[in-house]
Formats: C-alpha cells, structure tokens, sequence
C-alpha cells in the first residue's frame, strides 16, 4: 500500500485494493443524499435503496481495512443519518458506538414554517473496545470565565467559592455538623447538612488562605481564576463550514474546516498513523494529516477534488 498519496478513481475500487487492517483512522465526509447540485458534481438523490447498495459495501470495506484498534468518523446529516447508523451497526456494532457529534455548520437561519437547520452529525465508531484516545480540551473564553469567577482579592486575582458542606446528615465524627477550628472557633452547620471535606483538609486550606469566611462562621473554598484548567470538548462543536475564499485556493463547495479534522486526527490518532478519507473532496484531511505528522490516503472520483487537494499537499 503505497502512503502519502491522493487518488483519482471510485472509492470502493480504492478500498477494495487495500490490506486487511492497514489503517488507523477513517473520515469521511459522505454524499448525503440530498439531490442538490453543486458546482462540480451533483449529490446523490434521496431513496432508501440506492443509498442502502452504495454504502453497505463501502462500508464493509472500511471495516475490514480498519485496524483491531481504529476509529471511524462518517460526516453525515439528517437526509441519511439514521440509514446510516444502521449500516454502521451491522459492520462494526452496536456496541462500538461511541457517540454522535453534532456540528453547527451556519449561523441561526429565519424559517416561517420549520425550525432552523444549522447542524450535521459526525457519527463515531471503533472496531473494538481497545482504540486509540487522546483527551482533548479547550479554553473557555475569557468572558465566560469572568462570570464564573466573579469575586476579585486584595491583590487583584479573580476567583469563586465552593461549599464544603453537602446536603444530609450524618453521625458522629469528622463529616459531622460541627468542626473545632483552630482559627475560628465551633463552627456548626445547619440541620440537615455535613461536612464534604475532611477537618483536617479544611485546617489546611485555612492555613493557606484559601478559605472565604461567610458572616455565619461558615467557610467555602476559593477557587482562583489563575488555576482554571482547560474544559473537556463536548459533543456539540461550533465549526462553521468554510468561507468561499477561506484559502489562496479556491476553496472546494462542501469543504470542511481545518479546525474540525485537527480535532478528529489529534484525538483518534498518532504521529506515524495512517489516516484515510474516501471521499477526500477539497482535501482537508491529507492536508491536516500531513502537517500532524501523520501518513495519509485519499481519493475522491471529482477532478476538481483531486487537483486542488493536489495543489494544497503541494504535490
């Protein structure tokens, strides 16, 4: 299998040409039936047949190319979403379905007669329990950040409190109602609620001036806004499509932005992996594969597809 290449051709020819277990990672952003007819090349029509014969070997092959411990990204939206996730089951299934993110492709659209559609789904498979997982996070905006922590010190640093306490009651002992602080005297809980963190815990934050003193005796942790650590990505992602002139390039009608494959190949894949995408388009995923460091194969059976993916690997 020759890697860090484009192809030209039908990508059930390509798949069928590739070894068993060859790869580690699939994208593909598919036809989705939708009947439109782009500049270039005319999307497939809506009908449950064809769409069930076009991909099931397609699929099939995926599977059987994608290695013990590989993932698989099929970009779809509502038009076959469904018939797709059960082609998907009944290759890799049920039980590898990871999860379905959903992406926020335009902005808030005015519909007198529907609710807006702004978003395709990206659905998420493994071949197996064991795959490859990088955890990916995101910095919150500073915006946000200042809502969340809104309290500001003597020295200028923002921050926000937690409870100690939680809601029922216990026996005696250290997650009691009571605590004998050092500093601050017999501090009593109300009825109905214990201490959450040990007194030994709460001494020591004390000491280390990390504790904010309520007007009844009663403390909370702080927590600065300086020490705030990146949040988890969710499953809803706010990557718009890309704009017309996005690239030098011309950029491709349906193309994907880079943001979203960075996204995909950081947390399913390694440096050294092989990333493969069958339904290449304007050629976001080579272009991203190989600038992480990854090894790549794409096709796509568009002409224009294939030359500005060309253009853009500078091949």
């Amino acid at each position: 299998m020759e890697l860090n290449k484009i192809h030209l051709c039908d990508n059930l020819e390509l798949l069928k040409s590739l070894p068993d277990k060859s790869v580690d990672l699939i994208y593909s952003d598919i036809l989705y039936a939708t009947g439109s007819i782009f500049a270039d090349y005319a999307d497939m029509k809506w009908n449950p047949e064809d769409v069930k014969s076009f991909y099931m070997p397609r699929i099939k092959e995926m599977h059987r190319i994608l290695k013990d411990d590989g993932s698989i990204y099929i970009h779809c939206d509502w038009h076959i979403n469904h018939w797709i996730r059960i082609i998907m089951d009944k290759f890799f299934g049920y039980q590898n379905f990871k999860n379905e993110i959903i992406r926020q492709c335009t902005n808030a659209k005015n519909n007198s007669k529907n609710w807006g559609r702004i978003y395709d789904n990206i659905i998420f498979y493994t071949k197996s329990d064991i795959y490859t997982w990088n955890e990916m996070k995101e910095p919150k905006l500073d915006s946000s950040l200042e809502t969340t922590y809104n309290k500001v010190d003597p020295d200028g640093e923002r921050f926000t409190t937690v409870a100690l306490h939680a809601t029922g009651e216990t026996k005696n002992g250290e997650t009691g109602r009571h605590w004998e602080s050092k500093n601050h005297g017999l501090v009593n809980l109300p009825k109905g609620r214990h201490w959450a963190t040990s007194h030994s815990q709460m001494e020591e934050l004390d000491e280390m001036g990390l504790l904010e003193w309520s007007k009844n005796n009663v403390p909370r942790k702080k927590l600065y806004m300086k020490d705030y650590s990146d949040k988890h990505i969710q499953n809803f992602w706010d990557l718009k499509s890309v704009n017309k002139n996005y690239y030098d390039t011309k950029a491709y009608s349906t193309e994907k932005p880079i943001e979203l494959l960075d996204r995909i190949i950081r947390a399913s894949s390694n440096e050294g992996d092989v990333v493969a995408d069958f339904f290449m388009g304007g050629g976001t995923t080579p272009v991203v594969a190989k600038t992480l460091n990854r090894k790549y194969i794409a096709c796509d059976i568009n002409p224009t597809a294939y030359n500005l993916t060309k253009e853009r690997l500078e091949l």
